[in-house]
């Protein structure tokens, strides 16, 4: 409440020394007052607004953030038990449990690694063309070899 005193005492304030001001220029105080009063709501409404949009604009951008992270540090898991999927975040070197939402069983999440050997597409499925480019590999032999 006591803020809200201080900013009308202001708003008052700076309202009542420009319709001063303004009598200088032969305009009538009263009228001016009730124009400047009116018109400081009307801007810092306006800018209020304004600055609204930009603060929840920024938040949506901190928020996909954050989502992306959770993203990169989540998996979905179905519970060992009624097989309702759930997101469970992952941190490496701790044991992930996690209480499943549909049947309230306590369930353990087990991290795997496994490797593989990287390998190109092929790049035609008639056997046929296979077949024939391989022979013509192996027979293109060097000429200097004997």
């Amino acid at each position: 409440m006591e803020s809200i005193l201080k900013s009308l005492g202001l708003t008052i304030c700076i309202s009542f020394v420009v319709a001063l001001a303004t009598t200088l220029f032969g305009i009538n105080f009263w009228s001016a007052f009730a124009l400047i009063f009116v018109l400081h709501f009307v801007v810092f409404g306006i800018i209020h607004y304004f600055t609204g949009i930009v603060v929840n604009y920024k938040m949506r951008i901190v928020e996909n953030e954050q989502l992306k992270l959770l993203r990169q540090q989540s998996v979905e898991v179905n519970c060992s038990s009624c097989g309702k999927p759930t997101v469970v975040p992952i941190l490496l070197g701790q044991d992930e449990l996690y209480k499943c939402d549909g049947c309230g069983l306590e369930n353990k999440v087990i991290i795997t690694a496994e490797t593989v050997i990287p390998t190109s597409m092929v790049e035609t499925t008639d056997p046929d063309e296979l077949i024939q480019s391989k022979i013509k590999k192996e027979l293109d032999v060097p000429k200097d070899i004997k």
